[in-house]
């Protein structure tokens, strides 16, 4: 949800924004990158991501 209202969210945003260590940021990053709900930015200089888009 916080994605979708936000757009796009560097790991240090994310995990400040939950109270989350960077750690337990990538852990779960790296769950939802595995399930396709989010996916990083390629362009930018920061890890930035996104929720990924999905086609019906």
């Amino acid at each position: 949800m916080y994605l979708r209202r936000v757009g796009t969210a560097t790991v240090d945003q994310l995990a400040d924004r939950f109270c989350w260590s960077k750690m337990k940021t990538y852990n779960i990053l790296s769950a939802l990158r595995e399930m396709e709900i989010v996916a990083p930015l390629e362009e930018s200089s920061k890890e930035r991501y996104a929720l990924k888009r999905v086609e019906l």
